[in-house]
């Protein structure tokens, strides 16, 4: 089974989001989260290609 539903997931990454001073850390507004690397790393591993760029911020929506 799964360790955590999707809405205590959603949680869990909000709530590093607010520790880690994410939301609205950059020019693009308070709608988007700066990924750091842990962050980044979790949201994105094994989907990102080899050579193709990390993303650097995520609508607050898409983790809704």
């Amino acid at each position: 089974g799964s360790l955590f539903t999707p809405q205590q997931a959603g949680e869990l990454v909000r709530e590093y989001c607010r520790h880690q001073q994410l939301e609205g850390a950059s020019s693009h507004s308070d709608k988007h989260i700066v990924l750091d690397t842990t962050l980044c790393d979790a949201l994105y591993k094994g989907t990102i290609k080899k050579g193709e760029p990390w993303p650097t911020s995520i609508a607050k929506a898409q983790l809704q």
